[in-house]
């Protein structure tokens, strides 16, 4: 008979990482934070208790950015399954009358609600045309509007934001370097897959 330990949550800090933690985490999860960037990483990571060690949160920085702190679908996922109040996702994509893909919708249940929060995505407004976006636009949408509902009926995932969402908002919002955080983007992702 297997049994499931439950084991209690245990705060990420850097009063309880010794030194070499501390710059592993930097060199690997954390690449050129600044310790207060570090600090406010860490403060997502324990609020939302998801693990960066296997890619729940990511921290992303390109040269001297701000940085974006981006929440892997799994991680939506663990938070919403942890409140006991999920109780199912249903997720498909929409098609124009010739078959073409022109988005997705997703519904997430919760056991204390009558109506499941909804929501549609429209492809035109997310997909870049660029790394898996180009590869997978169907699970891509799909990924996007669950993530949408997710944090529609879970409000303590209220302003964080998952990797489908944020590739087309760095796309959208380069600025003078786009071409370069465009490439490093899309190897970033390329390489999470």
């Amino acid at each position: 008979k297997m049994s499931a330990a439950i084991t209690e949550y245990k705060p990420l800090t850097l009063e309880t990482m010794t030194p070499d933690q501390v710059q592993l985490f930097k060199s690997y999860i954390c690449k050129d934070a600044t310790k207060s960037e570090l600090l406010l990483f860490l403060m997502y990571v324990n609020n939302l208790q998801l693990d960066p060690f296997i890619k729940d949160i990511y921290f992303i920085k390109y040269g001297s950015a701000a940085p974006t702190i981006v929440v892997g679908i799994n991680g939506f996922r663990k938070v919403a399954a942890r409140s006991g109040q999920h109780a199912g996702t249903e997720r498909g994509v929409m098609r124009d009358n010739d078959g073409k893909l022109i988005g997705a919708y997703a519904k997430v249940y919760r056991k204390d609600w009558v109506q499941p929060a909804s929501t549609e995505i429209l492809l035109e407004e997310y997909n870049t045309g660029q790394g898996q976006w180009r590869k997978m636009p169907a699970s891509m949408a799909m990924k996007t509007a669950e993530v949408a509902a997710l944090r529609m009926a879970f409000p303590e995932l209220s302003g964080v934001y998952s990797e489908e969402e944020m590739e087309q908002a760095k796309v959208k919002d380069v600025g003078p370097q786009g071409d370069i955080i465009k490439q490093e983007l899309e190897k970033a992702m390329e390489k999470k897959e």
